[in-house]
């Protein structure tokens, strides 16, 4: 028992190198390339849709200051006129 496992290990130590030295080719640098350009791409589209965001954001909240103040304003008017 001890030998059949010794042969399997001895085996599969041989054989793994086999597996793991597979050329790489143009092809695959340049498939890693395109992969690496394609995820730029979708890094700089959604850097650009936060940035867009955070505008937006920067208007909104004052906006909603100025509706503050406003609301405020009015209802101080109101008080008064009450």
């Amino acid at each position: 028992m001890k030998r059949i496992l010794l042969v399997i290990t001895v085996v599969a130590f041989l054989t793994a190198p086999a597996y793991a030295a597979r050329e790489i080719t143009q092809a695959d640098l340049d498939n890693a390339d395109q992969a690496r350009i394609d995820s730029q791409t979708r890094l700089e589209e959604a850097t650009q849709q936060y940035e867009d965001s955070i505008r937006r954001l920067d208007q909104l909240q004052g906006e909603v200051a100025r509706l503050s103040i406003s609301l405020t304003n009015t209802e101080a008017e109101l008080a008064v006129t009450k």
